[in-house]
């Protein structure tokens, strides 16, 4: 890395007051960190996993497609090769499973630019699983997004398991691992938005899978993903927030 400080490096001798760099300070925006880094993207990737395991047609489904730009089930592909399918399956399988992971469901405060000193909040669970927006939003439908692309519907305003504004999640940096800017042109629902370390990671991991092997549910039913509990994030009626899946093969 050379002379390139760490993020923690950099906020500790940052020309900043010194009250924002003690020590609790420091902890603090680590855990945010380390929280919006793993537990969100996990989230994401843990639903994605399950409900194709659960419905083998949305598996296949999404395999045909990965087929164009992984041919091989050991075939690795990059964002910009997934960037370049249409109406992308692959982007409604993302966008589902962000949606029915709904990411942090406390309402974050914000303030009313037109009205000075209104405090409003939104929870994104709400929002996500309004049925004027998303019909039967209990159902994992990525054809919803393929569908809206085609339609000229934005759907993905909806999308709001990130946040939205300045104060969206850190994750959602407009940079690729590259360092390169692009945006994700095949997916309906992403818009312009630049590809993202935690997108990039959600894209990658799911179309590995998807391509490579063959899953069922394992000790795992639809109803353990439903939210009972509010932690924070969502969580079952007993128990913590637990999916898993069995490898019954490897693909074609």
């Amino acid at each position: 890395m050379g002379d390139q400080k760490t993020l923690l490096q950099a906020m500790a001798t940052a020309d900043v007051p010194e009250e924002e760099k003690t020590a609790t300070r420091l902890q603090m925006e680590t855990l945010n960190i380390i929280a919006g880094g793993t537990e969100t993207t996990a989230r994401a990737l843990a639903v994605g996993v399950f409900h194709l395991a659960h419905k083998p047609s949305l598996l296949l489904q999404l395999r045909d497609e990965l087929r164009t730009v992984m041919p091989f089930p050991d075939s690795l592909a990059s964002c910009t090769q997934l960037e370049q399918l249409p109406y992308s399956y692959l982007a409604g399988v993302v966008n589902e499973s962000l949606r029915l992971a709904f990411g942090f469901i406390i309402r974050p405060a914000r303030v009313y630019p037109n009205d000075p000193l209104t405090p409003i909040s939104q929870s994104a669970y709400f929002v996500c699983m309004d049925p004027s927006i998303f019909s039967q939003p209990d159902d994992f439908n990525p054809d919803r997004w393929v569908q809206a692309a085609r339609d000229g519907n934005k759907l993905h305003r909806y999308l709001i398991v990130l946040s939205k504004g300045s104060r969206h999640c850190l994750g959602i940096k407009y940079v690729s691992p590259l360092g390169a800017n692009y945006p994700l042109r095949g997916s309906p629902n992403i818009g312009t938005r630049m590809v993202s370390f935690a997108l990039a990671e959600i894209y990658l991991a799911i179309a590995t899978v998807a391509r490579r092997f063959d899953l069922v549910p394992y000790q795992t039913t639809v109803e353990q993903l439903q939210m009972k509990r509010d932690l924070g994030f969502t969580a079952p009626e007993k128990g913590p927030f637990t999916v898993r899946a069995k490898v019954t093969g490897l693909a074609d």
